[in-house]
């Protein structure tokens, strides 16, 4: 073997083949027991790089994710659901790539999210979801990029505050299950957004962190304790949807009075008998258009239905 050849042989030992060792499991991974994870670290000492998706569906026999202590990126997905026995993330703490969706479900004894304080880009859809302990989600305050947020029965979480790395988001979804959240904090750089559906959260009284919003695609907020929208002044323009629906104890609708509805689609704001002004010039212009759906229905006086506030528009 020439000089060449020798060094080029070495080099290829050496160099190449250590960062090709540091990636693993190209067709994923469904974890179920212990064991599984425990083992990890032995067939794959080296891998900080999982290609595939990894599911951690353990129930009863999953306590710790420790063994994935090294990992920082995987390309595909991340799905941690339904692990009873699981305290924390603890394991997770060096990840800050998801290449797909992240999803958080059914883990009844997590309380917080603390561990993924290096998690700064989700390139799907991130979910958490039925986690019945959750308290707070302020460990992912270094996430920077998200396809959409979305909340489902995390009947213990009293606040979103982790969010402030973010300026821009496809969605923000809180739905059903919400009962302690008190505010939206935590979201209070976002500027721009897809959608923004907010829906029976029963201890939800304003929308404070939304004072930066300034563009929605969709904004459809219902059956929360929302007493008045103050915190959405600074939103200019709703390009699609807009329905207000059912917060029995909003009063006024100060807070969209500046939104520019130039193709907006759809608009309902029903079901608010203490609501007694809506001739706002962006609505009285928008109502005078045949060719929309906006529908005003039970209502105070003078915003009982459609006609009703034309009569009063300007």
């Amino acid at each position: 073997m020439n000089l060449k050849k020798f060094l080029f042989f070495f080099l290829c030992c050496f160099f190449v083949l250590p960062i090709f060792a540091k990636t693993c499991l190209p067709d994923g991974i469904k974890i179920t027991r212990q064991s599984q994870l425990d083992s990890f670290l032995i067939q794959y000492p080296n891998c900080n790089h999982i290609l595939g998706n990894v599911e951690i569906s353990g129930k009863n026999t999953i306590n710790n994710l420790t063994p994935f202590s090294k990992i920082d990126s995987i390309s595909g997905s991340l799905n941690i659901v339904k692990n009873d026995q699981l305290l924390t993330l603890s394991g997770l703490q060096n990840l800050a790539f998801v290449g797909n969706f992240l999803s958080i479900g059914s883990n009844n004894r997590i309380s917080h999210l603390d561990e993924l304080n290096k998690l700064s880009v989700v390139k799907g859809t991130l979910t958490i979801s039925n986690n019945r302990r959750l308290q707070h989600v302020r460990g992912l305050q270094n996430l920077r990029s998200v396809s959409d947020i979305r909340f489902f029965g995390n009947f213990s979480l009293t606040s979103t505050d982790g969010f402030q790395g973010l300026s821009e988001i496809g969605g923000i979804i809180i739905d059903a299950g919400h009962s302690r959240l008190s505010n939206l904090i935590g979201f209070q750089n976002i500027k721009t957004i897809g959608m923004l559906r907010i829906n029976d959260c029963s201890a939800l009284k304003n929308l404070t962190g939304l004072e930066q919003l300034e563009k929605a695609d969709q904004v459809i907020i219902s059956k929360n304790a929302i007493e008045n929208l103050d915190a959405l002044k600074n939103l200019k323009a709703i390009e699609r949807d807009l329905e207000i629906i059912e917060n029995k104890n909003l009063t006024s609708l100060i807070g969209l009075e500046n939104v520019i509805f130039k193709n907006i689609t759809n608009i309902k704001i029903l079901r608010y008998p203490k609501l007694t002004d809506c001739a706002f010039e962006n609505f009285c212009k928008v109502l005078k258009n045949k060719n929309l759906r906006v529908l005003f229905s039970m209502n105070g006086t003078s915003c009982r239905f459609n006609n009703e506030i034309i009569e009063n528009c300007k």
